[in-house]
């Protein structure tokens, strides 16, 4: 186990020194847990992993419930606003491990190929942890972009640590060698649970950093600001609906194809990685130029329309007339959304 507040520089492959407060040395996108377009807290179900802090995904073994995981403010470290809380609800008497990291897409691995790399992070305990340990791991996968971390087993670590943990905020680092075949690399955080829940039994996690070198530098973001932040999470996630207005424009044009469906079209502030592959919404409805309003019942991404930052959606409803241009709005109330997943 390594704790370190080691201010040296990171060394770049071509042995200069990077600048601690760079943007792009953090290979880690919302490491400092800044941006939440999902919400605040998550109840990962019964069958899934859920995503969380833009970018971080967590949950238990064999998709176990009792867990939640959710934005902390209050403690958080120097210069820092929101820290991510994973928590095991109090009560709970099941015994499957937790899990919480995130992947890094073939693109950003490259430049990792044969270098030595170190992950840093903050880590606290509750009061009612009831895991003892937590290892942390770099992983990678040499198969198929995308799926790198498997929760049978916990994976391969190319190299980890075991953390007995406080309930004070310390640094701990993990270094290790990307490998020459890597398309995909990981960071993770595992943990096994015993007894029954208490009201504190969470780990907190902040300032997540991956780097080239040897040696933890101080902590910074991937985009180097909280725009530049933002931009490289709605990269691979972006959600149009902010949680604070009850009319959010989502698709400001579109046309009515039928009775039941019409075409809207949504300008993203970034390219996404890749052709989204999902998309999904809340309390939207489709307004015509005849001010006639339709509530929306389900959606679908038009793989066709797909060009730039411009992407088109099906809308679905009934009692519309062909031809009417339309716009898509929130159906006053502030859940309303429309997001997209690459």
């Amino acid at each position: 186990m390594a704790r370190s507040r080691n201010t040296a520089d990171t060394q770049t492959a071509s042995g200069g020194p990077v600048s601690p407060g760079i943007a792009g040395k953090n290979y880690i996108i919302n490491g400092g847990m800044d941006i939440w377009q999902r919400g605040t807290s998550f109840v990962p179900s019964s069958n899934a992993t859920a995503y969380n802090a833009d970018r971080f995904w967590g949950g238990r073994t064999a998709f176990q419930t009792g867990i939640t995981i959710s934005q902390q403010t209050s403690g958080a470290i120097d210069n820092t606003t929101y820290f991510n809380r994973i928590q095991r609800n109090s009560g709970n008497t099941a015994t499957e491990g937790f899990f919480f990291g995130q992947n890094i897409e073939n693109l950003n691995t490259r430049p990792l190929r044969n270098q030595t790399v170190t992950l840093s992070f903050y880590l606290k305990a509750g009061a009612n942890f009831s895991g003892g340990t937590v290892k942390a791991a770099i992983q990678q996968n040499t198969s198929s972009d995308g799926a790198y971390f498997s929760t049978a087993g916990w994976g391969t670590d190319l190299a980890a640590t075991t953390i007995t943990p406080t309930t004070s905020w310390v640094r701990y680092t993990v270094t290790a060698t990307i490998g020459s075949s890597a398309v995909g690399a990981c960071c993770v955080f595992t943990w096994g649970v015993a007894g029954t829940a208490g009201a504190a039994d969470f780990i907190d996690i902040s300032n997540v950093q991956l780097e080239l070198g040897s040696s933890a530098t101080p902590f910074s973001r991937a985009g180097g600001t909280i725009q530049g932040e933002l931009a490289a999470c709605q990269r691979y996630y972006y959600r149009a609906g902010d949680g604070t207005q009850t009319y959010p424009l989502v698709a400001p044009s579109g046309i009515i194809s039928n009775a039941t469906s019409c075409g809207g079209y949504i300008t993203m502030p970034v390219r996404m990685r890749a052709l989204p592959t999902a998309a999904d919404y809340s309390n939207l409805f489709i307004q015509d130029t005849a001010f006639n309003t339709f509530i929306v019942s389900s959606i679908s991404i038009d793989t066709a329309t797909f060009g730039g930052n411009t992407l088109g959606i099906n809308f679905f409803s009934s009692g519309m007339t062909g031809g009417r241009f339309v716009r898509i709005l929130g159906n006053n109330s502030t859940s309303a959304y429309l997001a997209l997943s690459a």
